[in-house]
């Protein structure tokens, strides 16, 4: 009864092979969405190279409170600490999937706690050194011009390869704008932009 599924638990071995091959599974799904795909894939990456480490693709009863302690170890030795929380919260999420798909009974979350975050140090390039980007000769002049667009609007290198020009506005009201979804969010947003950063769109104009 309770291979046929009688008490609503299914058995692993009947849609995946193991717990990677379902986070595998749900890693393909945000690549469909875009979001939050890149940090997926890399709890991916890392969860294929602790298998490996281990010698063990663990079963879905396997992930537990050592199984986690554990692969939570296996981070914190190989990536920053910031890094290595994010992945680890993209985990849970990958859990908290698999229990409601009734594949992991117990949640083993609730022993563990995720790495702390800690304050990192932003640095920031200065008015001085991006007039100085501006003025210096490239090879890709398309790059060059990619990268300045981003310092002048703030747009995030996924949201300025994906755009497009008929989210490229001009209003009276607005001025030059840009009407866009974000990729990683998926929200609607409105970003006004300054002339620097629209004569950067033209296809024969230069930053000054």
């Amino acid at each position: 009864e309770l291979q046929d599924g009688y008490y609503g638990i299914k058995t692993a071995k009947s849609k995946y092979a193991d717990f990677v091959h379902y986070f595998e599974m749900l890693t393909r799904k945000r690549e469909q969405t875009g979001i939050n795909f890149n940090h997926w894939y890399s709890t991916y990456k890392h969860l294929k190279e602790y298998a490996l480490f281990t010698k063990c693709r663990p079963s879905f009863h396997q992930i537990n409170k050592e199984w986690l302690e554990d692969f939570k170890l296996y981070l914190l030795n190989r990536i920053s600490q910031n890094s290595a929380a994010a992945y680890f919260n993209i985990l849970r999420h990958g859990i908290h999937e698999a229990e409601r798909d009734k594949l992991i009974i117990n949640d083993p979350l609730r022993y563990v706690q995720s790495p702390k975050t800690i304050e990192s140090i932003r640095d920031y390039l200065t008015l001085e050194e991006i007039n100085m980007l501006a003025q210096t000769p490239c090879k890709e002049e398309l790059y060059k011009r990619e990268f300045l667009f981003g310092c002048l609007t703030g747009l995030r290198i996924s949201d300025m390869i994906k755009l497009t020009w008929k989210e490229v506005q001009y209003t009276d009201k607005l001025g030059w704008h840009i009407i866009y979804t974000q990729k990683k969010t998926q929200n609607n947003e409105l970003l006004q932009i300054n002339e620097q950063a629209n004569n950067g769109l033209q296809p024969c104009s230069i930053f000054y």
